[in-house]
């Protein structure tokens, strides 16, 4: 009797050492060629349209990179800011910081990320005029590794 009791209690204990509500922490590879995949906005998704099918982030392994907006000027697509620099990203606040040199002046560009993993980024943008209604709208950006 006593075997069986010892034997189930350390079934009991062998199934219970694994906590379900801790998961894998593998770290996320940020690094790779990123463009605007689509737009999120009142839980529907929305094409890219115009220029902004330009935009572009990369982040190579050591962290050099670069950010590049289009945008129109003088009725043409082109890059409203195109800079280059260092990658910082702070995992715990979801933010990408780009430091890079602007006339011998240390300048950062900051995103902040609503979510990433390996294969998406996703940026709060209030500046886009997503739905064809007049004024800009809250919405997310979705970014894909290409």
């Amino acid at each position: 009797m006593k075997k069986i009791v010892f034997l189930l209690f350390a079934a009991v204990l062998s199934f219970s050492c694994k906590d379900d509500t801790v998961e894998d922490t593998k770290p996320v590879d940020i690094s790779g060629n990123w463009k605007i995949s689509h737009y999120e906005f009142r839980g529907k998704n929305y094409d890219v349209k115009g220029c902004d099918t330009d935009d572009r982030i990369i982040i190579q392994k050591d962290l050099q990179g670069s950010y590049k907006n289009s945008g129109i000027i003088n009725n043409v697509c082109d890059y409203i800011e195109n800079i280059s620099g260092t990658w910082n990203f702070d995992y715990l606040a979801g933010k990408l910081t780009l430091k890079y040199q602007d006339n011998n002046t240390e300048k950062s560009k900051i995103i902040n990320l609503n979510e990433y993993s390996n294969t998406n980024l996703k940026i709060q943008v209030n500046d886009k005029n997503i739905d064809g209604v007049e004024g800009n709208d809250d919405a997310i950006e979705v970014w894909v590794k290409y």
